[in-house]
């Protein structure tokens, strides 16, 4: 069992064959106490000087002096302090409103209700100091309640609250500091300078102190029951994999608050304070080199060890740039490819209204409104108010109202071009699910589920009955033309199937006569590797898996299948002359007999033109053909051009010309332009 380092003693002999023999340290007698044979050390830093000077020792012909300093160094090494009494304090509280209870019923029922009833934020934000300190406490929180099952059966084997009862009533703050001293060897905590201490905590570290050799004697046997070579052994194996992604190192990822500033002046005002553009992998960023990312040209992307100091950074502090990862960015851009001037748009499970803010940054000046769902409880509705005042963000209008209770047919969403659908999925693409709710704004409910690794199986079907009604509710809208689906998860049951199962049915229960749904790949530049690759388009779907470089996403874009126009002999031959591909133009009266032996006769025009079967009858909401919707479906059904640096945003927006359908319609010469194949 190593000592807690607070007056380490030990005695040191000597290893060249002098067992008699015993070293001073460091010759100085004003950092050490000599008594008896032991070395006593004033302070840990003493302590690690003493040690690091001894490792540095020569060695031997045979190594083992070297390898007893470094075991030495190992044995007495003092685990840093990471958390201090204010974040126990309220990491108690996050922990105390996330546990679960075993007492509530059955697991079955307790589930459900957990996965109904919303939770809010037991501390605000006003009560921490900055970012750095709420984030630590988040992941203090999120830590333990991994650890729930493990740290209760150590207390109640070894009777821990009935040799210390005083405590008894204060055990969500137990736990989050018996993790911590578990974690840190079951050493004395060292205050940090300045520090305020609390009584409490005292209290209970005392009492951990006091029973740490039976606390580490109970972990132990859980260790050696299970064949754990450690205690991270000991969790599930959703949640141990989930421990590994958290320690991936993500860049930062920024987007351009245009209701602020721009690009330009942004860039500016960061290579003034010494940051530095370049162009390379974002896995390659370092210190403080940045990159315009390729996918969002709106968003800056910097070195994951730069995310403390940007925290602070004045142009975040002040809402000109706003730090959420890529996964929430790419479903506001495919929106923004969808939309025409004055195109409203409607946005359900808002979350915090980062998503929200950033989607009304993209269509500044557009004279579009957004109508953003999913704030329904009243703290809900002041944090999102909240960020967008902070953005300044003027085009959005909150609806109290629950989307699925909302008529179709209400005039508000006359104007109503898109819908964007923020799933509330089990976020199991998700990295870090700490960062992900703090600067998400998320429901807290991600980290309990994470942390019980049931997010994955038992919750796929209500999450996929949920996300198909809201799917099923948006297409039902007549003047829609377009709906956007995103989710954070994984699992093709919550994304492929859920999107499929929707158009499928939308297109089934229809009206015959109504324009049909259809999947269609979104509109974002990626090159030709990430195409072969399927690095994050995937047939007709955007798919991101969790990686170093961002987080897991699905991405699906479903419109209406725009009416074809047929175009008659004559408006064919009026193009070509207006283009001067009829050669020159004839005279009144002229010409009269050849155009009668290319046309078919006027009777049979007439007949065909007329008849009320020929055409299929479309309600009033039919897409125009130079809408943005109607080009990117066209543009997506053609048969791209195979080459390796195509970009797909190029390829859907590709014009190819039209080829003649009807029976007199004339072809192209072999003079004339030439697309290839």
């Amino acid at each position: 069992m190593p000592p807690t380092t607070e007056n380490v003693s030990y005695q040191q002999q000597g290893y060249s064959g002098n067992r008699g023999h015993h070293f001073q340290g460091s010759g100085q007698g004003n950092d050490q106490i000599l008594r008896n044979g032991r070395t006593v050390f004033p302070d840990s830093d003493s302590q690690a000087e003493h040690l690091t000077k001894m490792t540095d020792t020569p060695q031997s012909h045979n190594g083992y002096i070297s390898d007893e300093s470094k075991y030495r160094q190992e044995f007495f090494y003092k685990e840093p302090t990471i958390y201090s009494h204010r974040m126990f304090v309220r990491g108690a509280k996050i922990y105390s409103v996330l546990k679960q209870d075993p007492n509530e019923g059955s697991p079955y029922l307790r589930r459900k209700q957990l996965a109904n009833a919303p939770i809010q934020p037991p501390v605000a934000d006003e009560e921490f100091k900055d970012e750095i300190e709420k984030r630590k406490t988040y992941e203090l929180a999120f830590a333990a309640l991994k650890y729930q099952n493990i740290l209760e059966a150590i207390t109640e084997e070894s009777s821990f609250f009935s040799y210390h009862p005083e405590v008894k009533h204060d055990q969500s703050l137990v736990m989050v500091i018996l993790f911590d001293f578990q974690s840190r060897k079951f050493q004395h905590r060292s205050p940090f300078p300045d520090e305020e201490l609390d009584e409490v905590c005292q209290e209970v570290e005392r009492a951990i102190l006091d029973f740490k050799i039976k606390l580490n004697a109970c972990l132990a046997r859980h260790r050696i029951k299970a064949r754990a070579p450690s205690i991270e052994f000991l969790l599930p194996e959703q949640v141990r994999q989930q421990e590994e992604n958290n320690k991936l190192q993500m860049p930062v990822y920024m987007w351009i608050n245009h209701h602020k500033t721009n690009l330009t002046d942004v860039i500016n005002k960061l290579n003034e304070e010494g940051h530095e553009q370049v162009s390379c992998s974002v896995l390659d960023l370092k210190d403080k080199k940045f990159v315009v990312d390729h996918h969002c040209p709106d968003m800056l992307v910097f070195a994951p060890g730069a995310a403390e100091s940007l925290h602070s950074h004045p142009l975040v502090t002040s809402g000109h740039i706003v730090m959420q990862d890529k996964s929430s960015c790419l479903a506001p851009h495919s929106v923004k490819h969808l939309l025409n001037e004055e195109d409203d748009v409607i946005h359900v499970n808002i979350g915090s209204g980062l998503t929200t803010a950033h989607l009304s940054s993209l269509l500044k000046g557009s004279g579009s409104h957004i109508y953003a769902f999913g704030a329904t409880s009243d703290a809900d509705s002041y944090r999102v108010h909240h960020n967008f005042d902070h953005l300044g963000v003027r085009n959005i209008r909150m609806m109290a109202d629950s989307f699925m209770d909302v008529d179709t047919d209400d005039s508000r969403f006359k104007n109503v071009r898109v819908v964007l659908v923020t799933a509330e999925c089990s976020k199991s693409g998700i990295t870090n699910p700490v960062e992900f709710v703090i600067s998400e704004g998320e429901d807290m409910k991600i980290l309990r589920d994470l942390s019980l690794g049931e997010s994955n199986s038992s919750r796929l079907g209500e999450f996929t009955s949920r996300h198909n009604l809201w799917l099923r509710q948006a297409m039902k809208m007549p003047k829609v033309q377009a709906v956007v689906y995103v989710t954070r998860s994984v699992f093709e049951a919550e994304n492929d199937n859920v999107v499929l199962k929707a158009v499928e049915y939308m297109n089934m229960v229809q009206n015959k006569k109504a324009v049909p749904f259809r999947l269609v790949p979104p509109v974002l530049p990626f090159n030709g590797e990430e195409i072969e690759n399927n690095e994050g388009i995937v047939g007709k779907f955007m798919k991101f898996k969790p990686s170093a470089k961002m987080n897991g996403c699905f991405v699906a874009v479903i419109t209406r299948e725009p009416e074809e126009v047929k175009e008659t002999a004559r408006d064919i031959i009026a193009r070509a002359a207006a283009k001067g591909l009829m050669g020159k133009p004839a005279l009144k009266g002229e010409g009269a007999e050849n155009g009668r032996r290319r046309r078919k006769s006027p009777k049979r025009i007439r007949g065909t033109t007329s008849a009320p079967n020929s055409v299929p009858a479309y309600p009033k909401h039919n897409i125009s053909v130079s809408s943005p919707v109607s080009k990117y479906i066209n543009s997506a059904s053609r048969s791209p051009t195979r080459t390796k640096k195509m970009l797909i945003g190029e390829r859907l927006h590709a014009s190819q010309p039209r080829k003649a359908t009807e029976k007199g319609g004339s072809k192209p010469s072999a003079g004339g332009p030439h697309t290839g194949r």
